[in-house]
């Protein structure tokens, strides 16, 4: 299983369509769980990666079989997965990077009940999820460039006292990361896996979270 999960990243690409039922495409969910915040010449970054994320991106990939995909998603399950980077870009076009230890020491989920969450240890992290986790850091290093490099992971643990996981993509809900004093909030469910609304006067296909045309101002219909 390892082996095979350590080449699935050369086969995902990140920018380009996979589908779903909802044909949801892997740009849209991107721009959906990724965050860029500025100041300045800093910038600093959040990717979230749900565990929906890799039904859609590798869905469409012959490669990679369904029990595969169902495998990956169960590793994923119980866990939050944070890509972080925080860099500032200077006057002679070279970028610094701050290092992953010190993203560390700021970086928080906060959740239902504003209750705190810190990133897990390594050995606190099952070895499989963290093994993934191991190879997707060259994969986008290689299909980011720059800021590739600067990109490091952190997985959380966010569940109540029954182990039920307090953060789902589809369902109602919200959090926030915070990291580098910069603040990332998700509403949830994530609008691209929402099924879509349809306008009522040309039958244009809406935002599931929208609730009325922007064009005609009428109120869309499922």
């Amino acid at each position: 299983m390892r082996k095979l999960i350590t080449g699935i990243f050369f086969c995902i690409p990140i920018l380009t369509t996979g589908q779903i039922e909802n044909e949801v495409s892997v740009t849209d969910l991107v721009s959906e769980i990724q965050q860029w915040n500025k100041k300045d010449n800093r910038m600093s970054l959040v990717w979230w990666i749900p565990t929906e994320y890799w039904g859609i991106a590798l869905k469409d990939n012959k490669q990679i079989p369904q029990a595969t995909v169902n495998q990956i998603e169960n590793v994923f399950k119980d866990y939050m997965m944070i890509w972080a980077c925080d860099l500032t870009i200077n006057a002679d076009g070279t970028i610094d990077y701050t290092a992953e230890e010190e993203i560390k020491k700021s970086i928080v989920v906060v959740a239902k009940n504003d209750k705190k969450y810190f990133p897990l240890t390594k050995e606190q992290i099952d070895a499989e999820a963290l093994a993934i986790a191991e190879n997707m850091k060259p994969f986008f290093a290689q299909a980011l460039g720059q800021m590739g490099r600067g990109l490091h992971f952190y997985f959380f643990k966010l569940t109540d006292e029954n182990g039920k996981t307090l953060v789902n993509a589809n369902l109602p809900g919200e959090f926030k990361v915070t990291h580098s004093n910069f603040d990332f909030p998700w509403k949830l469910p994530l609008p691209i896996l929402m099924l879509p609304k349809f306008c009522p006067v040309d039958k244009e296909k809406m935002k599931g979270n929208w609730s009325y045309c922007p064009i005609h101002g009428q109120k869309l219909e499922n």
